[in-house]
């Protein structure tokens, strides 16, 4: 931390530079993970647009999730967005060395329920409110989820090659993941916070 404390801001600047071209070793898990992302949500979507009774009673329950948010101020409602997300995000991570089961598990079932909901959405409030609830926050949560995601496959990958001895050792490489949680995936998420809590209703609206 004192490192970073005395670089200057060209420094900082070519240090973030680094650590996001670092992320090209898990660029195909990227997209792999990309790809089953949007199969999963255009699943969630036909299946949604195919059963009536079932998306109102998936929404229902999603909407129950949330009865706890009511009358919390927009502070607290950008707190709770911003360390839940952090906290599904590092869920994933570590996970990893469930070999991709976890992570793959949750990005279909949230590609699915983000489908039925968009489905859900068009019928009610239309394309444009659907459009502006969604995309403003989501090009920086859905990535940070993506990159979330990937890296721990990637991890997943490393911790098998470490246990067949390929590898000495997995510090670096959980080194490598500390370092793109830090400065790639929590700013990512703070972002797209502040956006869902203050900008997303009044875009709605």
């Amino acid at each position: 931390m004192k490192k970073i404390l005395k670089k200057t801001p060209t420094e900082l600047f070519e240090s973030y530079k680094r650590i996001l071209k670092s992320m090209n070793v898990f660029t195909r898990r990227f997209v792999f993970v990309v790809s089953i992302f949007f199969f999963s949500v255009a699943l969630g979507f036909y299946t949604a647009q195919t059963s009536t009774i079932w998306t109102e009673d998936v929404v229902n329950l999603l909407a129950q999730n949330y009865t706890d948010l009511l009358g919390k101020s927009s502070t607290e409602l950008c707190l709770y967005i911003f360390f839940n997300n952090i906290s599904v995000s590092l869920m994933i991570i570590a996970l990893f060395f469930l070999f991709g089961i976890a992570p793959i598990s949750a990005l279909l079932s949230n590609g699915v329920m983000i489908g039925v909901v968009i489905s859900y959405s068009l019928s009610k409030i239309g394309i444009a409110s659907v459009f502006l609830a969604l995309v403003p926050h989501g090009i920086f949560e859905i990535p940070a989820f993506f990159i979330a995601t990937a890296l721990s496959l990637h991890l997943s990958g490393r911790f098998v090659d470490y246990l067949h001895k390929k590898r000495k050792t997995f510090k670096k490489d959980i080194s490598f993941a500390l370092r793109i949680i830090m400065f790639v995936i929590i700013p990512l998420l703070f972002v797209a916070a502040i956006i869902e809590t203050f900008l997303t209703p009044f875009l709605v609206s």
